[in-house]
């Protein structure tokens, strides 16, 4: 029996998984992939309150984005994050979840 069940493993499940376990509830992560398969990139900003799993998988810090669009021109945005392997990434964050399921 579940407390809380967490339907997908990218980052936002895994947090939740592992936030809900480490509050002492029985959690059960389901995810239909193996590996991670996400098509979003990896960007993550300095603003969230997210700690990479483990800096191996950091690639590259990032300040700025070019935006191009259709027409070919391009809007810069100024940034302040990192960027993460992010198949690497999100396995590590599953991991984590799953190493503070109760036993």
């Amino acid at each position: 029996m579940y407390d809380v069940i967490v339907i997908g493993a990218g980052p936002a499940g895994a947090v939740t998984a592992r936030t809900a376990a480490s509050a002492g509830f029985q959690v059960l992560l389901l995810e239909k992939n193996t590996t991670c398969r996400s098509p979003c990139a990896g960007y993550i900003s300095n603003t969230i309150n997210l700690e990479p799993p483990d800096g191996s998988i950091i690639q590259s810090g990032i300040t700025k984005m070019r935006t191009y669009f259709p027409d070919l021109s391009y809007h810069d945005f100024q940034l302040n994050g990192f960027v993460v392997d992010r198949p690497s990434f999100d396995m590590k964050l599953a991991g984590k979840a799953k190493s503070r399921e109760r036993k």
